[in-house]
């Protein structure tokens, strides 16, 4: 037999970028439209405490995981949008 879970939401299979771009500002600690995309991580406060909230939010959110190695190699705000995207759609 095999289980259901009840009263349990489908996690969202995608985000608009502005929206993604918004909920890392609240990351770095910015007000939302700040970020464009390009700015660099290390322009902001985005250290091990921003990536552990960053995987936190991904997981809540959509259910995924990403590799904190994978998250490190990403210099951009795009790059990490770029990321999840790619995530969400394996």
């Amino acid at each position: 037999m095999e289980s259901t879970k009840l009263n349990q939401a489908a996690p969202a299979v995608a985000i608009e970028k502005r929206e993604f771009l918004d909920q890392l500002a609240e990351m770095v600690q910015v007000p939302k439209n700040t970020l464009k995309g390009p700015e660099t991580l290390g322009s902001y406060e985005w250290d091990s405490l921003a990536v552990i909230t960053f995987q936190a939010f991904l997981d809540e959110r959509f259910g995924i995981r990403i590799p904190h190695g994978r998250i490190a190699a990403c210099d951009t705000f795009d790059e990490l949008f770029d990321l999840t995207q790619e995530f969400l759609a394996s």
